[in-house]
């Protein structure tokens, strides 16, 4: 059986949380927030033993590429996981504080994924999302115009939001010489700063 919101809202990992929500939206909460504290309070564990997993796999890809002996599998699973923490797992802590807030426990593992951002320029981020899409993805038709037809007819054309990507990436690789150098320059930037978020994130995980 579930717990109330009331049962859930002294918990010490949840209490400066539910402050935070008070601050913003008064009090008693609005019943949806409480809503989505006590959603959260049941995600949270799941949500940060995924980024655990994910953290984990992330770093040993990182040391090997920088120590140069990452075996040519692991470069492509580097672009995907690395996808996975600048564009999946960041933006969920930046809706989740945008909406209620981040208690303190959490606040330290969102700076940390910040860092990581800060890594790179906004170029160097689509390079990210293009090189995780080339590999997980037969074709790559993100950049291409879309056409919607009826009755035989073009009715509308969709451009692209991205359709100088190829370009990008083509120009990020030779600048470095080749994909792989790429991968060995963006895991040397952000492998000292995984460690300390793998270590956030074990934190994190721990029993009050």
């Amino acid at each position: 059986m579930k717990k109330s919101f009331d049962e859930i809202k002294n918990e010490p990992n949840q209490k400066p949380l539910v402050q935070l929500a008070e601050a913003k939206y008064g009090t008693p909460l609005p019943e949806n927030i409480q809503k989505l504290i006590i959603e959260g309070y049941y995600r949270s564990s799941e949500r940060v033993s995924d980024i655990d997993r994910w953290v984990k796999i992330l770093q040993s890809i990182t040391s090997n590429i920088v120590n140069e002996i990452a075996k040519d599998v692991e470069y492509p699973l580097f672009w995907i996981y690395l996808y996975g923490v600048v564009h999946e797992i960041e933006p969920d802590f930046e809706d989740h504080k945008t909406q209620i807030g981040l208690p303190s426990f959490l606040q330290a593992i969102y700076d940390s994924l910040k860092s990581i951002l800060a890594c790179f320029d906004t170029e160097e981020m689509g390079f990210i999302k293009f090189m995780r899409n080339k590999h997980v993805h037969v074709f790559l038709d993100y950049y291409w115009s879309r056409v919607k037809q009826k009755d035989g007819m073009i009715v509308s054309i969709k451009t692209p939001g991205e359709a100088d990507a190829p370009e990008i990436a083509q120009r990020i690789i030779e600048g470095h010489g080749t994909q792989n150098e790429v991968a060995k320059s963006f895991a040397q930037r952000i492998h000292m700063i995984l460690d300390e978020l793998g270590s956030l994130v074990v934190e994190a995980q721990k029993p009050t």
